[in-house]
């Protein structure tokens, strides 16, 4: 009785761990790292090649790469084509609800380092940036417009499971 106890608070600790482990996507464009990570879960790296994209996927223990331009080929199979047509149901979603769900959605998300350092080759563009970029900045956002022909982008953005159930759900 005791052990079934045990492996029952073990699976609700990780189901609880879930739930509450931070979900994060870092992008760096100048040590041109893009990486999507669920902390102690899984992660995502892209990893920019000179003629190619490699991902890099990895659960747990177990890693996987994958070159997604490479040509693949693999036997076609022939598709099935079906006869019979569906009815179409009268959706319960409207304009109205998806718009809302998708706001909470993004309000959910924590923005934890935002710097973006732009520079479109054109200086009237750059002095009519100037002034917005400056009253836009504040603490953990940082909007920068330079004469350098430097372009560059900082972010973490972070996010955890129940939270976004809680957009979605509710």
């Amino acid at each position: 009785m005791i052990i079934l106890w045990v492996i029952l608070s073990i699976i609700l600790l990780f189901l609880v761990w879930l739930l509450i482990a931070p979900i994060q996507l870092y992008i760096s464009s100048p040590q041109n790292t893009y990486c999507l990570k669920w902390k102690g879960i899984a992660q995502v790296r892209l990893i920019p090649e000179a003629d190619d994209i490699h991902l890099q996927f990895q659960i747990a223990f177990w890693k996987k790469d994958f070159y997604p331009l490479q040509h693949q080929t693999k036997p076609s199979k022939k598709q099935k084509h079906p006869n019979k047509t569906k009815n179409k149901s009268k959706s319960r979603w409207t304009f109205r609800k998806i718009k809302r769900k998708t706001q909470r959605l993004f309000q959910s998300f924590d923005f934890k380092a935002f710097d973006v350092n732009l520079d479109t080759d054109d200086y009237v563009i750059n002095a009519y940036l100037y002034p917005i970029f400056f009253f836009l900045s504040k603490q953990g956002r940082r909007l920068n417009i330079n004469y350098q022909g430097e372009l560059s982008l900082h972010m973490i953005v972070e996010n955890r499971l129940y939270r976004i159930l809680t957009a979605i759900l509710l």
